[in-house]
């Protein structure tokens, strides 16, 4: 069956979750073209809809129009797929060695930069701060490249997390530019870690800095403040790994 209606009751329901109370209430989403469809596990995906009348997969395929296709999607090229997932439930544990914290880092593309950089350099889990980005953004997904379906990622209160990582003997650095922050390449070898990032304008709340271990930050040429958060991270990670 092509459904041709731009009001159909399946369309509209799928546009829907373009917005995030709508992903929140329904605990699902919307992801689009065949690479993050294939990175998908088939079991998370509810249905799919697609312009490719001859496409069969082990879930639904709904069979649409271009005119719809164009309405599904958030660019003005569309991907001829687009598929509803149920969102991920993730419990945040504590027996790991690599932990990415987040204190309310509110652009998406750089979230999904920080995500894609999460599996690229093995992180065990990214915990976001309860004020950032929704991590079902579009923006978010597309920066990540699809990373942030393989990455465990969670929300929770850092103040505790990051006690509860201290308790497990894990070091928690905070990324920081104050006066008495120590440069990244003079951390001593360490076999696990957590490292905190933070907001673009403001960096890592005061209160989250002084529960971290230490603070540490990436050094650079005096012609700029401060590096892209992204790009800071990917630099941090990298080398606390090698250590």
């Amino acid at each position: 069956m092509l459904i041709t209606s731009l009001t159909n009751k399946q369309v509209k329901y799928a546009c829907s979750l373009k917005e995030k109370k709508f992903r929140d209430l329904e605990n699902k989403y919307l992801i689009e073209g065949e690479h993050l469809i294939e990175m998908a596990n088939p079991s998370d995906i509810e249905c799919l809809f697609t312009t490719d009348l001859e496409f069969k997969a082990s879930y639904p395929v709904i069979y649409i129009t271009q005119p719809i296709l164009e309405k599904l999607s958030f660019t003005k090229n569309p991907q001829n797929k687009i598929a509803i997932l149920k969102k991920k439930v993730q419990t945040l544990s504590y027996d790991k060695k690599h932990y990415l914290l987040l204190d309310n880092v509110s652009d998406p593309g750089n979230v999904g930069s920080i995500i894609r950089s999460a599996l690229a350099f093995h992180i065990d889990y990214v915990v976001l701060s309860k004020n950032s980005v929704d991590i079902y953004n579009e923006k978010v997904i597309r920066g990540s490249q699809g990373a942030f379906i393989k990455v465990p990622i969670v929300y929770a209160n850092l103040n505790e997390v990051i006690l509860k990582l201290q308790e497990n003997k894990i070091p928690v650095y905070a990324s920081c530019l104050s006066n008495d922050t120590i440069d990244l390449k003079n951390i001593e070898s360490t076999d696990s870690f957590a490292l905190i990032v933070g907001n673009e304008g403001q960096g890592i709340s005061k209160e989250i800095i002084d529960l971290a271990d230490k603070s540490i930050k990436i050094e650079h040429s005096d012609a700029i403040d401060s590096l892209n958060v992204s790009v800071a991270t990917a630099i941090m990670l990298y080398n606390l790994l090698k250590k």
